[in-house]
């Protein structure tokens, strides 16, 4: 029988399809008239398609002038000669070729074509970057410097080479280096356009009236545009605009692992594992794939609606800038006046700029979030109407699910996931079920360290504030200093109809528990890692455990010892050793995280508290350069001593993977406890490396020619991570089929499970500690993998692969009986 939505559906699939090919094209256009089409879609291939053939005939043309006569050399010889580098030289010239000349106007002669200009800004764009080359060479440590600073504030070209052009002049360092004039230039140009033209047959020369006066002019040829717009009509459907549904998705199937949810053509087809090739789709059609594809197809199947009181309360809190932690102000930030003696005092003006720069930055970085914030409420709106809506997914080669549409869905940032709920209800009719509602609710509101029973008691400790916010959110924002304010006030909204209802309230609020470092269990249960599973809660114990906050005690122990030698040590302390500066560093653990990464956390965190309005005892560059290194080693050690088992076995992970895929052309391939295949290849490449300062805010470019062998050093370093995520990916689908029958709905984020408060005792105690223990019952995971791994690995290589890290003594049923295994 045809669902009674699914006229509507497909009206929606012929609107996706409207607005991705006009979003595609739209973009175009803008890039088009801002001079940036070579970073668009169809830009970037057209840049492909022409750079290797340039480069070949600059070469060949630099050969030709070398082997001439004896005599004056050409200027442009001269000049290429000195970059030195024939593949990013045409990497630039050609990109500012197409920026100037480039349009999608069939027919068209090119836009802002005059000669003189196109080659003098392509050369300048070279020029630009010869001499960013020389800063690197003799400003090496402040360069790299700038460059971060580029590449964090994410500056448009012309903003950054105005940067550099002072920090040459206060350098004392001329900006125009000699030799390169406009004539040299043109010469240059000229001699590059010519090559250009004859290597590629696409660009064309004309003469154009202006006025009195001839002026000549260079475009792309009209067949290149003819080629180029006909590419971008069959290119414009595949960057599909994704819509929720409002009928059921349709199931993915062991027969078809490509084309689920949607039920046209409208919407481009596309697979069930992201990026996947055909030929492993195949081959995964060839498996039983039951236990993959039916927790992604109960999850997709969840019915949802949206909330109309959060979106109106979204709405009105954005539109008035209020202050919310993680949304950003609707209105830009107004900047500062000058402070006294600043029309006087240089050292008080040069603060004063400082200080307005950073509230520019601080409103540039801030648009892309306050568009995010408005397509969010505009979607939100839009599928109010909706008794039912759901959220198509795929999975990643991990076997990750992810919902296809953007902006709204159950994965979200806080402010999104508390605009959805589930379309079903049921009813809160037990002491138990308002218990695990209460939990939830003091989660976001930051009371997640506390035992069970002490949330539950904070809530009903704190009902009267939770109902007066419910009554008025708009003017009582104590919900925005929460945790999580969005979800804070999701809360107190469903526990306020519940004390007005009673028992029997029929809540649609996803209950959400998140695993305790969800890497770090896996780890400890592979290696039955009795000190490291205490500390993630995989044993009974009654307390609580908090590795972030064990962390943070022995760094600050080692750090006490320190600063009876060290100023810097005593500093540290000063600022605070807490579990909020550790969390991030220690999260990153097993998922191949570095010294360099744990530095940057921790500068982070210091750096996040001083633009919080706290006050710092030092500068920031002392404690970027001196104090988070220092903290960061203390940090770094601690973890080490704290989760030893997981990084013997990350070691081991990254040793085997590299001599696995030493002179291996086959992907590296395991299998996880419910049986989906994960293959992972990172080919070795060899490349003509483009590198650029300002063009590309040091991009790096690479004219791939891709052999057919592994990377051993990229395998080794992703191996680990990957495995990890593919087993927290796994207990995620095996806790859903453990609930198969049950008629649960499922608001699943990797680590995080949510259902109906009235399914959580049930899902929790029945589903996902059991589904822990099928994973982990006999102790040989790593066994398996390393059998699946060695398949790569040549004979002669075998005495290479170290013994698998020694297992410990973790009783993993202790699971069954943890209460915050998952909490």
């Amino acid at each position: 029988m045809l669902h009674p939505m699914m006229n509507k559906q497909i009206a929606l699939e012929a609107e996706m399809r409207e607005a991705t090919r006009a979003r595609y094209f739209r973009n175009h256009e803008k890039a088009e008239e801002r001079d940036d089409f070579a970073d668009t879609h169809a830009g970037r291939q057209t840049l492909d398609f022409m750079l290797l053939n340039f480069i070949q005939g600059i070469e060949a043309w630099v050969e030709e002038k070398k082997a001439g006569k004896a005599g004056r050399r050409p200027r442009a010889l001269k000049l290429i000669e000195e970059f030195g580098d024939v593949d990013t030289m045409a990497f630039i010239f050609l990109r500012w070729v197409i920026n100037t000349t480039m349009t999608t106007s069939k027919g068209g002669k090119g836009k802002n074509a005059r000669k003189t200009r196109v080659v003098l800004s392509a050369t300048q764009g070279i020029h630009d970057e010869f001499r960013m080359r020389y800063f690197a060479e003799n400003r090496k440590a402040l360069l790299k410097k700038i460059v971060k600073d580029f590449q964090r504030r994410d500056l448009p070209r012309r903003r950054r080479r105005e940067l550099m052009v002072r920090t040459f002049h206060q350098q004392q360092l001329e900006w125009r280096a000699e030799g390169w004039g406009q004539s040299e230039r043109l010469n240059l140009g000229l001699v590059l356009l010519q090559i250009l033209s004859s290597t590629t047959g696409v660009i064309e020369e004309f003469v154009q009236y202006d006025g009195a006066r001839t002026v000549d002019c260079v475009a792309f040829a009209p067949a290149m545009i003819e080629v180029l717009a006909d590419r971008m009509d069959k290119a414009a459907n595949l960057f599909t605009v994704f819509y929720p549904m409002v009928v059921p998705p349709k199931d993915w199937t062991n027969a078809a692992l490509v084309g689920g949810a949607y039920y046209t053509d409208n919407v481009q087809p596309y697979r069930f594992v992201k990026d996947a090739k055909y030929r492993y789709l195949a081959e995964l059609e060839n498996r039983d794939m039951s236990q993959i594809i039916d927790p992604i197809n109960k999850i997709q199947r969840t019915a949802w609606r949206v909330n109309p009181v959060m979106v109106d309360v979204l709405d009105k809190v954005f539109s008035r800038s209020l202050d919310v932690p993680g949304l950003p102000t609707a209105d830009p930030l107004e900047l500062p006046k000058p402070p006294v003696g600043a029309d006087t005092n240089e050292e008080i003006m040069k603060e004063y700029k400082k200080d307005c720069y950073e509230v520019r930055d601080t409103n540039r970085r801030m648009i892309s979030k306050r568009i995010a914030v408005l397509r969010t409420i505009s979607m939100a709106n839009r599928f109010s109407q909706y008794d039912a809506i759901y959220f198509p997914h795929d999975v990643d080669s991990r076997g990750r699910a992810y919902p296809k549409v953007p902006f709204l869905n159950p994965q979200g940032t806080d402010y999104v996931k508390a605009l959805i709920e589930f379309s079903e209800g049921k009813a809160i009719d037990t002491p138990e079920h308002e218990g695990y509602l209460a939990v939830a609710v003091a989660n976001a509101w930051g009371q997640d360290k506390l035992p069970l029973a002490d949330r539950v008691a904070w809530v009903e400790e704190n009902e009267v504030m939770l109902q007066e916010i419910a009554m008025d959110p708009l003017n009582d924002l104590r919900w925005t200093k929460a945790d999580e304010p969005f979800m804070a006030l999701r809360g107190a909204l469903e526990w306020a109809g519940l004390c007005n209802y009673g028992t029997g309230y029929v809540s649609h609020m996803p209950v959400h528990f998140d695993a305790t470092c969800s890497g770090l269990q896996h780890f400890s249960a592979l290696l039955r890692d009795e000190q490291g599973g205490f500390h993630v809660n995989l044993t009974g114990h009654e307390d609580r455990q908090d590795i972030y906050k064990a962390v943070a005690t022995k760094a600050e122990a080692s750090l006490r010892i320190a600063a009876d030698t060290s100023d810097f040590a005593r500093v540290a302390l000063e600022m605070g050793i807490t579990r909020g500066l550790c969390k991030r560093p220690v999260m990153i653990v097993p998922y191949s995280g570095t010294f360099s990464a744990c530095m940057d956390y921790v500068f982070d965190y210091y750096k996040e508290k001083a633009e919080g309005g706290a006050e710092m005892p030092v500068e920031m560059d002392v404690i970027r350069s001196k104090i988070s290194p220092l903290v960061a080693k203390h940090v770094w050690d601690a973890i080490s001593s704290t989760v030893i088992a997981a990084r013997s076995a990350m070691d081991w992970i990254t040793a085997t993977a590299r001599v696995a895929s030493k002179n291996s052309v086959t992907p590296l391939q395991w299998t996880t406890p419910d049986g989906f295949v994960v293959q992972q290849a990172k080919y070795d490449e060899k490349t003509r490396r483009v590198e650029t300062y300002l063009d590309g805010k040091m991009s790096k470019l690479s004219i791939v020619d891709r052999t057919n062998k592994l990377d051993a050093r990229k395998m080794g370093q992703s191996l680990s991570p990957n495995y990890i995520h593919s087993m927290d990916a796994c207990h995620m689908r095996m806790a859903i089929l453990r609930a198969d029958g049950m008629g649960m709905s499922f608001a699943m984020i990797h680590d995080s499970f949510g259902v109906h408060a009235a399914d959580m005792p049930r899902f929790c105690e029945e589903c996902i500690k059991p589904a822990f223990v099928d994973m982990y019952e006999d102790g040989k995971n790593l066994e398996r993998f390393r059998e699946e791994l060695m398949l790569n690995v040549k004979d002669e290589d075998t005495g290479k692969i170290k013994p698998l890290p020694e297992a410990g003594n973790l009783d993993i049923y202790q699971v069954l009986d943890s209460q915050f295994f998952f909490s």
